[in-house]
Formats: structure tokens, sequence, C-alpha cells
């Protein structure tokens, strides 16, 4: 047999041991012989007072209204109206009981409905108020919360700053700025280069003007293409001849600033602050860079560097000849390694290296590359630019990927190389060769490397 469960029994349904059920009993009583014993030494001949009003007999439910809620007041209230009538009936004062009932029957109406109404109101209040409480509660621990983000945000913005000082926020959307550079126009690609020069330098007063061919003449005329700042401080028709930081700076050919600008404590003299010539390759226009206005607070050597380095990358990305459908950049092999000194440099003073491949090109006369080529080029950046090769009867196409700065994405380039023999069906073709630049490495040594066929 199972013995029999000797665990505590399972109060029945309806029943539950509710402390403030207890003390409302208490204080029921306590207030009923307190106000009964009062009653009967200030007013014997009137039992429950029914002749004031109001009553004093009504703090009974509407005090524990008040306390324990609308069904404390509720049954306070009928159970005082009882009282009140046995009390009555004992006295004998008042005739028949029904009778008495009727007579007085607003007061013993109004004794449940003002413990309840009051029983009521209290409930609400207090349910307003631990709402109150918990939303209070709620948005101070999202306050202590929001101070702890914002503390780990200062921190994250210090941090962010030094890692920009130290790595130079001039250079660190690079690639992104060269970008734009490549999707620009030939038309707007003069106003796009100020705009970024604008961006990343802060610059409020620059030109591009186009720069007709010409020997060494003492003066050419230069035509606006684009501008930004006041533009009374630019001409629209400019003699090169009467500013001298111009004329110098077309006759060598050299990236030319106020010699003021580089002493320990930068000034300016009356005048343009630097000039700088861009040839583009065969085919494009030439142009002149001149500024005339930068922030003081601005000036430092790495904002001339990456200054000369976005014009630089300028020559290859905002001026070539248009034709090529794709976006990307096919040049001649000498402007080719222009754009390797122009990566390397950049590397150098700026840190952002740039990604050089050679991609073997011998295929079988009954293949035909164009659709491997072109989703090849899909998946470059419109800064790339290319250009053909021929070493020792071995062809090959050479690409400059310029400001690769995130090795996941070199990778991803090297997939997209690796991968062109498999869109072709050859398992035979030669692998891509990839070469990153180095610092310490010349671009003539760079690009024997690249060329190398062995």
């Amino acid at each position: 047999m199972t013995p029999p469960d000797r665990t505590t029994p399972t109060p029945p349904p309806g029943f539950r041991r509710d402390p403030a059920r207890r003390f409302a009993i208490i204080d029921f009583v306590v207030l009923a012989v307190g106000l009964a014993l009062l009653n009967y030494f200030v007013s014997r001949d009137d039992p429950g007072w029914l002749r004031v009003n109001p009553t004093p007999i009504l703090l009974i439910p509407v005090l524990l209204g008040v306390r324990y809620g609308f069904v404390a007041g509720l049954g306070g209230g009928a159970a005082t109206a009882g009282l009140v009538l046995a009390a009555r009936f004992v006295d004998g004062a008042s005739g028949p009981v029904f009778d008495d009932a009727w007579n007085h029957r607003l007061t013993f109406a109004l004794l449940p409905f003002f413990g309840a109404l009051t029983g009521q109101l209290a409930e609400s209040l207090r349910k307003r108020r631990h709402d109150l409480q918990q939303r209070n509660a709620a948005l101070e621990e999202e306050n202590a919360r929001l101070e702890v983000e914002g503390e780990l945000l200062v921190l994250a913005k210090h941090d962010l700053q030094q890692r920009l000082g130290l790595f130079g926020a001039e250079s660190a959307a690079l690639d992104e700025n060269l970008e734009d550079l490549a999707s620009a126009t030939r038309e707007a690609g003069p106003a796009r280069l100020l705009a970024i020069l604008h961006e990343v330098t802060r610059t409020r007063a620059a030109a591009v003007y186009h720069l007709p061919p010409g020997g060494p003449e003492k003066s050419r005329t230069l035509t606006r293409a684009a501008y930004i700042g006041d533009p009374s401080r630019f001409p629209d028709l400019l003699q090169s001849g009467d500013h001298h930081i111009i004329h110098e700076a077309i006759e060598s050919e050299r990236f030319l600033t106020q010699q003021s600008l580089w002493d320990p404590v930068p000034r300016r003299s009356p005048g343009y602050l630097m000039a700088y010539p861009i040839a583009g390759p065969e085919d494009a226009g030439s142009y002149v860079v001149v500024i005339q206005d930068l922030p003081f607070n601005n000036i430092s050597p790495r904002t001339f560097s990456i200054l000369k380095a976005i014009c630089d990358w300028f020559k290859y990305l905002g001026v070539t000849a248009p034709g090529a459908g794709s976006g990307h950049r096919a040049i001649p092999q000498g402007d080719f390694f222009g754009a390797i000194e122009t990566a390397v440099a950049t590397h150098a003073e700026q840190a952002v290296p740039s990604l050089l491949v050679r991609l073997p090109f011998d295929l079988p006369v009954d293949v035909n590359p164009a659709s491997a080529f072109k989703d090849l080029l899909a998946e470059l950046p419109r800064t790339a630019l290319l250009t053909s090769s021929f070493e020792n009867g071995d062809r090959s196409i050479l690409f400059l990927i310029p400001a690769v700065s995130d090795a996941r994405i070199a990778e991803e380039f090297r997939f997209a190389f690796a991968s062109f023999g498999n869109r072709l069906g050859l398992t035979a073709l030669p692998e891509p060769r990839f070469h990153l630049t180095r610092p310490e490495e010349s671009p003539q040594q760079l690009w024997g490397r690249l060329v190398a066929t062995s």
C-alpha cells in the first residue's frame, strides 16, 4: 500500500493566508470598539450617531478603504451598518429593526459606498505610485546605462583621435576619395578634386585651371575649370606670368608652396599659397591646381603630402581620356610606371599600400577571354589602372589598385584574379603574381619583380 502523504495539506480553493486581511479585521474591531465607547459616553441615546450628519461612523469604512483597498472598504462599510443596526436593536430605542433601517436607509447605503469609493481611489493611487516608482527605477537604470555608454563613447572618441593622430586622419579615407575621383566624368573631375581637398584638408579657397600646351614662354593663359571659395580670387582667365609661384610650378613641373609656410610658425605672404601642375596621360588635358587659403591650424608637412598625393592620383583617375565602358583605366606602360611611383610615394608618406598584379594572358587562339575579363573588371574598384606587358615572349596584363588599406579587401582581389583561369576553363594558365608596395622598395625594384618571368 502506498503510505499516506504526511506533507502539509493544500489549502482549499479560495483560501489564502493573507496578513493584510488579518490586520484589516483587527483595525475594524479596534475602530468599532473605540467609536462605540465614545458614542456610549458622548451620545448614549443615539446609537450609531445617526442624528449627526455626517455620522462619525463613516470613519470606519473610509479608513479601512484608504488603508486596505476596495474590498476592505466595502466589507467594512457593510459590517459597520450591521453593527449599528444590531446596537440600535439591542438598545430598543429605535422600534422595529426593519423600520429603523428604512428610515436611515441613506446612511446605511453610504457606509459601504464610501468605503468602496475610498478603497478604489486608494488602490488607484497606490497603483499609480507603484507604476511611477517602476518607471522611475527604469529611467534611473536607463540613465545609468546611458552614462556608462557616454563614458565609453568618450573613451572611443579619444582612442579614435589617438589612432588618427598616429596613422594620419587626412589619409584615413584615401581609398574612398580615390574611388570618388574615378567615378567622376572628365568634366566633373576638377570640381570633385576640389571637393575632396576641402573635405580632407579643409581647403577654403582653391581653383583648377586648364593648362594649354606650350613651351618655355614667359606666360600662358589659363582657363578656370572649377573653384571653391571667393570667385573674385580666381579670374576666369589667368596669366601664369602674373603669379611667380604658378609660373615656377609650371616650368619646373613641381609642387610648390610659399616658403614661409614651412617656418616653425607658419605664415603667409600675399598671393597664392600653393600651385601644382597636373599633366594627365596621353590624350588627356593638363591642369594647374592653385590653392589660395588653408586653415593655419591645419597646416603640417602631412597636409602638403596628402594634397600632393590626391593631385598625383588625379592625373590617372580624374583626367584620363574616356572610352573604357567598364570604368577601368587602361593606360600606356610609361604612365603606368608613373602611377607606380605615385603608389610608392603614397605608401611612404601616408602608410597606405597599393596592390600590383601581373595576370598572365597567353591564351590559346580558340579561347575568347572577353566575358571572363569583363567579370574580372566588374569585381575590381573603379580606381584600378591596367596596362599590357610583353616580356621574354610572355604576354601579361598589369594591374595597379591604389590605396588598399584593408587586408581582407586585398584577399578578395586575390581570389578574383585567381579565379580568372577557372572562368576560361584553363587549368594550365600560370598563377597571377601579387605584390604590395613597400616603403623601402623603389619603383624600379617593384617594376622588376612585377614583370619578371622566372
